[in-house]
């Protein structure tokens, strides 16, 4: 103990120390007084005491490789300021360490080498952080902050690259930012990712700043990036809003709820609107949300489960309950399976979706809001676009889609032109809007007499079920006699 208190009260009077390949705390206490700063120069920092910085600031200088300037030991430390100040090289962390003023960046790079440096609930900052002298990790690692967001306004959580803007309580927010790419549907994100976690995780209506350096670009093109949200096993492409390759920033707005984010080549996205002729309302001309109000909606897509083919990544999407709490014409009322096809083989399906249908129309993404992505299909592509439903007849588009024109507009809703068939392929609704025809309950593309027998069958029952025409979630008369019965002998314009 007596090495240690000789130490402490050298760094106190000369303010820097400069050492030699180790400097090794073992066994009880090192304190440290007031503003002191500690040069590790071609010097390991090696914890295997109690290290109380005080208001020090520890400074890893030199030249020395990463690892012959690495922070290690058997006690994770906790820093005041950590300043990179190295002359070439950087260093990297073998243990967990947390920083609880100043994370300060001058030269070289910090390594996180697998684990995880902690910015102080209070005051932790990282500071000066340039493409030159960052923190970085591919190996691993994670930069942490911690602390409550209440109608954030350009917040940059620890300064550690994602700003967010909301008028909304987060309360207690954890923030964490990694650099191994992630995996985009065989594609690889740049070499940085963000998961955050509020207490409040529903209705945020957030625009959100996804910062990078261009080192961490992984070879994909900075005009070519575009925000990407994993929920569960899914990642989509939220729409971009913003993005500034000066500033090295992407921007999506409208987000409700967090989980993982990061910056990939955006997908193709497409705008569609369509309208089912089973919950359609003449009295507000909408559709109702009769399943969503009854909890009704599954928070899984229902297709692969109903034998649809799902190619290439579409299939086992899922949505976060919260998806489901929006209201107004944007509420959600179904699933609807969308298909990208060969326009010079419509046999030939290129990639599914399944995505949510809201009151209006609007087909959106697993967000109940953006626009509907494909991430495994590449922006040269022109396909047709199909929409099938599991108990309303199909639809294809009569012209491919040029994919680059992003995002892709098309509305059935008013023009049924824009599909195979014209305005044989939809039910006219009388004032200028068309809808898919229902009654296809077993989903092959024909309404017919099975169809009906079948739908008797189940008549009375309640849930979420395919005889449930109008979707108000019970089988009834009304779904044979108005909803299904009228429309048989009626087909498709396409082969499923």
């Amino acid at each position: 103990m007596k090495h240690h208190i000789f130490l402490i009260l050298l760094l106190a009077s000369l303010g820097t120390a400069y050492t030699q390949t180790q400097i090794v705390l073992s066994n009880g206490e090192v304190q440290v007084s007031g503003n002191t700063q500690i040069v590790l120069h071609n010097t390991q920092w090696i914890n295997n005491a109690t290290f109380t910085p005080g208001q020090s600031t520890v400074v890893m200088s030199g030249d020395a490789t990463d690892a012959q300037s690495a922070i290690s030991g058997t006690t994770a430390t906790t820093f005041y300021n950590l300043e990179m100040n190295k002359s070439a090289n950087g260093a990297q962390l073998q243990q967990n360490v947390q920083v609880d003023n100043e994370l300060i960046m001058t030269s070289g790079n910090l390594n996180l080498n697998g684990d995880t440096c902690t910015l102080g609930t209070a005051n932790g900052t990282l500071v000066n952080e340039t493409e030159d002298s960052r923190v970085t990790g591919t190996t691993g690692g994670i930069l942490r902050k911690t602390l409550d967001i209440s109608a954030p306004n350009s917040e940059n959580p620890g300064n550690i690259g994602i700003v967010f803007t909301s008028d909304q309580d987060f309360g207690s927010t954890l923030v964490e930012r990694g650099h191994v790419a992630q995996s985009i549907n065989g594609a690889e994100s740049v070499q940085r990712y963000f998961q955050i976690a509020p207490t409040n995780n529903a209705a945020l209506n957030t625009t959100v700043q996804l910062y990078y350096f261009d080192a961490e670009l992984n070879d994909l093109e900075e005009s070519e990036l575009g925000a990407w949200r994993r929920d569960s096993a899914f990642w989509y492409n939220p729409t971009s809003t913003d993005s500034d390759e000066d500033a090295n920033y992407v921007e999506t707005a409208n987000i409700d709820f967090f989980s993982t984010f990061t910056l990939a080549n955006r997908a193709p996205q497409l705008q569609v609107r369509v309208l089912l002729q089973g919950p359609y309302d003449d009295g507000t001309a909408n559709m109702n949300d009769d399943l969503r109000t009854s909890n009704l909606i599954p928070t899984t897509e229902p297709y692969a489960a109903l034998g649809y083919d799902h190619p290439a990544s579409g299939g086992s999407e899922k949505i976060a309950p919260a998806v489901l709490s929006t209201t107004g014409s944007d509420a959600i009322v179904d699933w609807v399976f969308v298909e990208l096809r060969d326009a010079a083989n419509t046999n030939n399906v290129l990639a599914t979706r399944s995505a949510l249908l809201q009151k209006d129309g609007d087909i959106v993404d697993l967000d109940g809001k953006s626009n509907l992505s494909f991430p495994d299909v590449l922006l040269t592509e022109t396909p047709l676009i199909a929409i099938r439903h599991r108990n309303h007849l199909g639809i294809i588009a009569t012209n491919a889609s040029n994919l680059m024109d992003i995002p892709v507009m098309l509305d059935f809703s008013t023009n049924p032109a824009l599909a195979t068939g014209g305005t044989a392929a939809f039910s006219d609704l009388g004032n200028g809007q068309y809808a898919l025809f229902s009654g296809d309950f077993d989903g092959n593309g024909q309404v017919q007499n099975t169809d009906s027998n079948a739908q008797t069958a189940t008549l009375g029952a309640s849930g979420y079920l395919p005889g449930d025409s109008d979707l108000n979630g019970q089988v009834q008369n009304t779904d044979l006699q108005i909803k299904l019965t009228p429309n048989l002998g009626r087909g498709a314009q396409f082969s499923y």
